[in-house]
């Protein structure tokens, strides 16, 4: 059952079980990358992340906003970032004016990768926010 936590003011709804976490990632959020895949032109069942997938070993953390790494062919897509610019505006209105409640970001283990929350990510870093709970993959 998810909880509450508060970092730096914002407010998270966290899973701190590492099963419960791993059933989050690979029942729900594995799906939506799934789809990403497919609508990149990359076979799912061929993507390393994917397939590493149940494998990993998953934990909640606070980790320094910094400290995440993002892909940079995403960051140099124009749709892309015109799309998360916007959505960021979004919810950083929603986190100021009304205490929005955010999911922690998924990186991966291995070097802070980031896998899921790049409005998430964009808005906190905008927001000045030096640390940032996130669900590591290892």
């Amino acid at each position: 059952m998810p909880t509450l936590r508060r970092v730096e003011g914002v407010t998270y709804w966290v899973i701190n079980e590492p099963t419960e976490i791993r059933k989050l990632i690979n029942q729900n959020i594995r799906h939506e990358w799934e789809r990403d895949a497919e609508h990149d032109g990359i076979d799912p069942t061929r993507d390393p992340w994917l397939l590493g997938l149940s494998k990993l070993e998953w934990s909640l953390r606070t980790v320094r906003t910094s400290d995440v790494k993002v892909d940079v062919s995403l960051m140099s897509n124009r749709a892309f970032v015109h799309r998360l610019q916007e959505r960021s505006r979004q919810l950083r209105r929603g986190i100021l004016q009304y205490d929005a409640v955010i999911w922690p970001m998924v990186v991966r283990g291995d070097d802070l990768m980031l896998k899921d929350g790049y409005s998430r990510y964009t808005t906190l870093k905008g927001m000045g926010m030096s640390k940032t709970l996130v669900y590591f993959g290892r």
